[in-house]
């Protein structure tokens, strides 16, 4: 629970991730799942500042219903994850949000699941992951929508350049790997490089691209 970090003593979680970040031959942060009341205004401005820190953050949701979030005892309602959502995009507007959702939480009505999917919409996530066990249709609705969401982020990449993490190497010559925004990427690289490269065209949310560096 990132959140957590410090808590009781004088430390930070913000003093926590600059420790790492400014370690030397270190290149890039990528923080884990964190809640939404951790976004404070101070926390944006601070990950804005470091460069190395990965322009992709997973906030925790749950519901876009404010009556199933508080069924489940979360501690923010929609409009509290809208204004987080809000403070890193006004320091990191290309960020990549995405988040959890679940569908068919006991007792959620079809209403409350609509309210989820308009907030869902609404916030524009980069990327969206629902648990399997939840309930099927309901469930690929979020799913759907979410790959129609992931799909319209990646679109706005072609065209730019972006430093690429290359994890491995395939059986047609091209390297995979991930901007900081979390996008999916491929050109002729070698496993381990962090590379520049321009993004020039898509299939479905797996870009292709030219090194440029």
């Amino acid at each position: 629970h990132l959140g957590s970090y410090g808590r009781g003593t004088e430390d930070t979680l913000i003093d926590a991730i600059r420790a790492v970040h400014d370690v030397p031959g270190v290149r890039r942060v990528r923080l884990g799942s964190i809640e939404p009341v951790t976004i404070t205004e101070e926390f944006a401005r601070a990950m804005a500042d470091m460069p190395g820190i990965c322009r992709q953050f997973h906030l925790s949701m749950q519901s876009g219903s404010a009556g199933v979030l508080k069924r489940m005892r979360r501690r923010y309602t929609p409009e509290e994850y809208m204004a987080a959502v809000e403070r890193i995009r006004a320091v990191m507007p290309d960020a990549a949000i995405t988040t959890d959702v679940i569908a068919g939480f006991p007792g959620e009505t079809q209403a409350e699941h609509e309210e989820t999917l308009a907030f869902v919409e609404r916030v524009g996530f980069a990327r969206i992951q629902v648990p399997e066990a939840e309930k099927h249709r309901r469930a690929q609705e979020l799913i759907e929508l979410g790959n129609r969401l992931e799909e319209r982020y990646v679109q706005l990449m072609e065209g730019s350049v972006r430093e690429v993490l290359f994890e491995r190497e395939g059986p047609d010559g091209l390297c995979e790997g991930y901007t900081g925004e979390y996008v999916r990427v491929r050109a002729v690289a070698r496993a381990g490089e962090i590379r520049k490269v321009h993004i020039l065209r898509r299939e479905g949310t797996l870009t292709f691209g030219e090194t440029v560096d």
